[in-house]
């Protein structure tokens, strides 16, 4: 337990809405705007602010917050954003080159009054009750940034998957500890832009995969992968262009075959963003990230604590021998 609570230290907890407001910030190098390429693309996202602003009345002169109350927003859970938040979800539903900004305003709304609803910007006061059981469970500690100053998460999950675990909490529960995980990655991204001056605006997921074997297959297609795209689905389409690469790897052939059918459950722009290794891709990572952001079962160098996904099932997984020197 003691190496769980190094692993769970994590910078102080706020609400993860507006994750750069209040931080004396070098904008040169990343204007939010800068990925509006044409005037039609300017026009659509000044049109997209003026209809969310629209929708918050009064409210809407004040300025964005990083920190709120769930007791002081509205019932529809509305607030000010900045510009960077904005741009977030108006680019997840970009399709083909073309905004769609009437559903990325539904999926706006639905995210705000979804965070009221579950009163997810209280959290960073009180985490959820079980949550330190929860981090056994799904071991996602974070190892530093990459050459971009972007954090770096590693997590163990192929053993996750294969450990039985899928019907521990119910799937309310699951989301709540969900949600407050991924509140603490725009905290992540918050901490790395306040360190390295300039805004962060994207986090590196790695995947070890590694653990899931022909014995696990059942209780992996029928329990843990509902249990995964039920979480992407409820609580991932609420933090939408957030991660900038996933690296998922120690994929074997059973989670080679599985992964053709998730990901079409998942969100097509997160699963443009995913690539696949058989083995532990050293090479690829070094192209990532620095030797000491890697954990040193990788082949990095880095030693902050790493344990291994606790299972009251005792379940013996498959565990897939990587080569660190093959990359992939």
């Amino acid at each position: 337990l003691k190496a769980v609570a190094q692993v769970s230290s994590r910078p102080r907890r706020a609400g993860a809405m507006n994750h750069l407001v209040g931080l004396k910030l070098d904008w040169s190098s990343h204007d939010p705007l800068s990925g509006l390429a044409t005037d039609e693309d300017r026009e659509v996202f000044r049109a997209f602010k003026a209809e969310y602003l629209a929708l918050g009345g009064n409210a809407a002169a004040e300025e964005p917050a990083h920190v709120v109350a769930s007791d002081s927003l509205p019932p529809s859970g509305w607030r000010p954003l900045d510009d960077t938040t904005l741009l977030r979800f108006l680019f997840a539903d970009r399709r083909d080159g073309k905004f769609q900004p009437t559903k990325s305003l539904d999926r706006l709304t639905k995210a705000l009054a979804w965070r009221l609803r579950i009163r997810l910007d209280d959290m960073h006061m009180k985490e959820p009750e079980g949550n330190s059981q929860y981090q056994r469970l799904r071991v996602r500690p974070w190892f530093g940034h990459d050459h971009e100053g972007r954090p770096v998460q590693f997590e163990r999950v192929g053993k996750f998957m294969a450990g039985g675990e899928a019907k521990r909490y119910s799937l309310e529960e699951w989301v709540r500890f969900y949600a407050w995980d991924q509140e603490s990655v725009l905290n992540q991204m918050r901490a790395a832009s306040s360190r390295i001056g300039r805004p962060v605006p994207r986090y590196v997921f790695c995947c070890d995969a590694g653990g899931v074997g022909f014995s696990q297959y059942r209780e992996v297609a029928f329990n843990s992968v509902p249990l995964i795209t039920n979480l992407a689905k409820e609580v991932e389409s609420h933090f939408p262009e957030i991660v900038g690469t996933i690296i998922i790897f120690n994929a074997g052939v059973v989670v080679a075959k599985l992964w053709q059918v998730v990901s079409l459950l998942l969100d097509p722009v997160v699963v443009s963003k995913c690539e696949v290794h058989a083995n532990v891709p050293l090479k690829r990572f070094l192209e990532v990230m620095p030797m000491e952001t890697i954990p040193k079962e990788y082949g990095g160098s880095s030693e902050l604590p790493y344990p291994q996904v606790w299972s009251e099932h005792k379940v013996e997984t498959d565990d897939i021998q990587s080569d660190v020197h093959a990359g992939a």
